[in-house]
């Protein structure tokens, strides 16, 4: 690694790379065949990715540094037999390709023993590599990262498909398959799907898009953000959305928050995954302009007289109600009485309304919270605690003994520990997905996010494109028949692939078959 001279921080990271072109090439064409030809084409393309945009692996990864990384060692392995014409285009970008030729009538090659023994020849060489970056899925390879990590080296590692367990967690950073795909290769879901038009100027009222946005700054301003799948549910508070059926015209939930986002400049859409909505922690909008005087940290002579009447205000709202308060309802109520103070002010200088009160000390109100629920300020003399209240098992109340086995398997093979009725909306997503689109990896994986959203259901865009490989690998072909690309078929496709990763990861799942299947297949059987 390079030291500045002057402060002795790192500054640049050499690293090694090595590429198992068939593992990769290979499981590309599986899943998005156009991702496959454009690694095997374009090289320098995804080399610049990796030295420009890459995460950079603890301890390197801190921003402040502002480190840098160099590729100082590129080597490729594939099989001259069957990627001779992919050769050239590796040859052509500074890498050095050794040729593993098929030794057995089953075409298997020597390219992992290879990349192994010039991986520990690696470590001897006088450059003194800091990084090594190994594009393969092969689970092969985890001894030599281990070895690695006793050696003190940082390790990043490329999987396409479905990893094992033990493989992961034997490296420093894992690269997902779709940020591969969509940052490194370029391939954005967006130009295989492109977002519906949006119809806002003829067909939507601009003053009811005002109110929505109100409700939703309100929202986000007590509870500090609001996560996509809970946006539908605030939204539907108004009976001009709960009678539209495309959205309010925008199309989908995704350029209906992008529009509300627009309209306050103290709202930011975060790329989470899931993404949310955020209030602007800084000094500076968003869009890189100074913010309003007075908020942030900037503070204007009324701020301490108008902290004072919203304190004031909030309490007398709680007083006169017979019930706990929701934050989102007395922070809208707050800025219909001092209307733009509050804005520009950013909420008197605290940034959000949570953060305000949570500035005063003798409130003589409870700030009540909790995970899943809406925020609440109640009178702890007169309202009870909604943590205290009796509450029925919802419909989606997962057995203890569910969760237990969920938790499990998740651990040792990997499996997205999501609960059966997000496995059903996904599976049921995939079907209405595939019913208006072609499959493709990137694009359908992002459409059934948005769309499990769009209904009130959280599940990673990770999760999805695990889904969708292990169908795949359970023998489908998306779209090849389109009578067999049903929710029910989705279900036990990935079922018989769970099945399959927890034998291959001598997982005994005896006794507990009831339990994948009430999971997966949201079967319930006589005994659970």
């Amino acid at each position: 690694m390079q030291l500045n001279s002057n402060t002795g921080l790192i500054t640049r990271i050499r690293s090694a790379l090595f590429v198992d072109f068939d593992n990769i090439y290979l499981g590309l064409r599986n899943t998005a065949p156009d991702a496959a030809e454009a690694f095997a084409s374009n090289p320098n393309r995804w080399i610049r990715w990796i030295e420009r945009n890459m995460k950079l692996p603890f301890p390197y990864g801190d921003p402040l540094l502002k480190v840098s990384r160099t590729v100082l060692l590129r080597q490729c392995y594939l099989n001259p037999k069957t990627f001779y014409n992919q050769r050239a285009f590796f040859t052509r970008s500074a890498f050095k390709v050794i040729d593993c030729p098929p030794l057995t009538g089953s075409g298997k090659n020597s390219a992992d023993i290879q990349m192994v023994m010039d991986i520990l020849d690696a470590l001897e060489h006088p450059t003194h590599y800091d990084e090594f970056i190994i594009l393969s899925g092969d689970a092969d390879f985890t001894p030599v990262l281990l070895r690695l990590r006793a050696y003190d080296r940082r390790t990043a590692v490329l999987t396409i498909g479905q990893a094992a367990e033990a493989f992961k967690a034997a490296c420093d950073l894992m690269i997902s398959e779709t940020q591969f795909i969509e940052d490194a290769l370029g391939l954005r879901a967006e130009d295989y799907a492109p977002q519906p038009k949006r119809q806002i100027e003829t067909r939507v009222n601009p003053a009811l898009i005002e109110k929505l946005a109100l409700r939703v700054y309100s929202q986000a301003s007590s509870d500090g953000e609001i996560e996509a799948q809970n946006l539908p549910r605030i939204l539907k508070e108004f009976s001009e959305f709960r009678d539209s059926t495309d959205w309010l015209g925008f199309g989908s939930l995704r350029n209906l928050a992008e529009d509300l986002v627009q309209r306050n400049p103290q709202l930011q859409l975060i790329e989470t995954d899931p993404w949310k909505l955020a209030i602007v922690q800084s000094t500076t909008t968003k869009n890189g302009k100074s913010a309003p005087e007075g908020s942030g940290t900037t503070k204007k002579p009324n701020n301490d007289a108008l902290k004072e009447k919203i304190v004031q205000k909030v309490r007398v709202l709680v007083q006169n109600s017979n019930e706990p308060v929701l934050m989102a309802k007395a922070a809208e109520a707050v800025i219909d009485e001092f209307g733009q103070q509050v804005l520009e002010s950013n909420w008197a200088g605290a940034g959000t309304f949570k953060a305000l009160l949570q500035t005063v000390t003798d409130l003589g109100l409870e700030i009540y919270t909790a995970p899943g629920n809406p925020g609440m300020l109640l009178d702890p003399r007169r309202h009870q605690q909604p943590g205290n209240q009796p509450t029925a098992a919802g419909p989606d109340a997962i057995p203890e003994e569910l969760e237990n086995f969920i938790r499990k398997i998740n651990q040792l093979v990997g499996v997205p520990a999501l609960s059966p009725s997000q496995y059903q909306a996904l599976f049921s997503a995939l079907e209405k997905v595939l019913q208006t689109s072609p499959y493709h990896f990137t694009a359908t994986s992002k459409a059934v996010r948005d769309m499990i959203l769009e209904k009130g259901v959280s599940a990673a865009r990770y999760s999805v494109s695990y889904v969708l490989r292990g169908i795949s690998y359970a023998g489908h072909r998306f779209g090849e028949d389109p009578s067999s690309d049903t929710a029910v078929n989705f279900s036990r496709l990935f079922y018989e692939n769970v099945v399959n990763l927890c034998s291959g990861g001598d997982v005994d799942l005896t006794g507990e078959e009831d339990l994948l299947k009430l999971w997966l297949l949201g079967e319930r059987s006589t005994t659970h």
